[in-house]
């Protein structure tokens, strides 16, 4: 299985390509009225030099990072355990708290990291506790079955992620649809935020709400990432290398738990 986009996201080896779709994307997310966003970039460096670059210049409030991949996706994607975390602790060096740009640790996904790779992300985040790390997580039952496939020694999902010391406080795992009620607990006790965009996830599940929903109603400590819909339909237009959890402005936009509230796009200390 390749989870690359393979051509589209390739293009992003060009810098040029980078800097037109970090300058479009911007746009789109103001257009919308989107000032905060959480964002993977490409596994290229360059990626996240041109989106944030014209983050600055619009006084946006970005949380990106070099996604991480050094397996299953076209080898011209692929980085390795070691050049993943040189580039990565050079663009936290570069970005981090630069005005309102802050960074990412951003393992795209467990199935497309080598348990070397998610250690050295680990490492990577305990050498910077006060950068995010954003990952996926349990987005499909193939996926879930996958990742046991490639850590049959861990529990479940979330556990690989916390074996590697990946999730706590400032880590947002994106979609959550399928996980299970100890799952929930693990990430309220861990402090660790799960990102839901309300565009994708609902079309999966047409009947009904998804259990990712009706556990975040009964567990009120998990908060979502209320999607800017237009945002994501109309960035992605232009940047099919990236994904965006775009927060709308507005006192209801938060993310966490109880203890660790964060308006944004407020500061965040």
């Amino acid at each position: 299985m390749d989870f690359g986009l393979s051509g589209p996201e390739q293009a992003f080896a060009d810098e040029g390509v980078c800097r037109d779709t970090a300058r479009v994307f911007c746009d789109e997310l103001v257009r919308h009225g989107t000032t905060t966003a959480l964002v993977f970039c490409s596994v290229h460096a360059d990626s996240v030099d041109a989106l944030f670059t014209e983050a600055e210049r619009r006084n946006l409030r970005l949380i990106a990072g070099k996604v991480l991949m050094n397996r299953n996706a076209q080898p011209a994607l692929l980085d390795t355990a070691r050049s993943g975390y040189d580039q990565s602790k050079a663009l936290i060096g570069k970005w981090h708290g630069r005005r309102r740009c802050l960074y990412a640790i951003t393992p795209r996904a467990a199935m497309c990291c080598t348990p070397e790779q998610l250690e050295a992300a680990g490492a990577l985040w305990r050498e910077h506790p006060d950068v995010f790390v954003q990952t996926h997580i349990s987005e499909n039952r193939d996926e879930i079955a996958w990742v046991k496939e490639l850590f049959p020694q861990r529990r479940d999902y979330l556990d690989v992620y916390a074996h590697y010391g990946l999730i706590g406080r400032r880590a947002v795992l994106a979609h959550g649809v399928h996980l299970e009620e100890g799952d929930f607990e693990h990430c309220h006790a861990s402090g660790t935020a799960l990102a839901f965009s309300q565009l994708g996830e609902d079309e999966c599940f047409p009947d009904g709400a998804p259990p990712a929903t009706q556990s975040r109603q009964a567990h009120s400590t998990m908060r979502r990432m209320k999607a800017s819909q237009a945002s994501i339909c109309e960035a992605r237009r232009y940047s099919l290398g990236w994904c965006a959890w775009a927060m709308s402005p507005g006192p209801q936009t938060t993310v966490g738990t109880p203890s660790v509230l964060r308006k944004m796009p407020a500061s965040v200390p």
